[in-house]
């Protein structure tokens, strides 16, 4: 379980639930902290790599993805920007989604309720295969 596992940390848990076979709940943030991971091979999928999405690109969507700002801010330049950075996270987690799901595992990408509890809020739910 991962509760604002930040940037890369996210990946870092998934990887070992991979290799111990266990399930998991993950909730990723400040995912322009990824920026600065250089072990880490971005995009994780297979199918975010074939469409020809570089590690910069990534690095750049990743940052986007930091612009999930809480609804009761009214700042119009963060109003016009929140909904361009929870697409931002929804394409990282994604990413990570079916990087996992490519090696068997069922995963699902969820919400928070209320979504108003934290600009960022997906969790990644894993279960290892049988």
């Amino acid at each position: 379980m991962g509760l604002h596992s930040c940037g890369s940390a996210t990946d870092l848990i998934l990887e070992q639930c991979q290799k111990k076979r266990a399930n998991f709940v993950v909730c990723p943030c400040c995912f322009g902290f990824m920026q600065n991971e250089l072990s880490t091979d971005f995009p994780r999928s297979q199918v975010f790599s074939e469409v020809g999405l570089t590690s910069q690109d990534y690095h750049v969507l990743a940052a986007g993805a930091d612009m999930t700002y809480y609804e009761g801010d009214t700042t119009d330049a963060h109003n016009e920007n929140r909904e361009a950075g929870k697409l931002c996270m929804s394409l990282v987690n994604m990413d990570r989604k079916l990087w996992v799901e490519e090696s068997g595992w069922e995963v699902r990408l969820c919400r928070m309720n209320p979504e108003s509890c934290t600009p960022k809020n997906e969790i990644l739910v894993g279960t290892a295969p049988a």
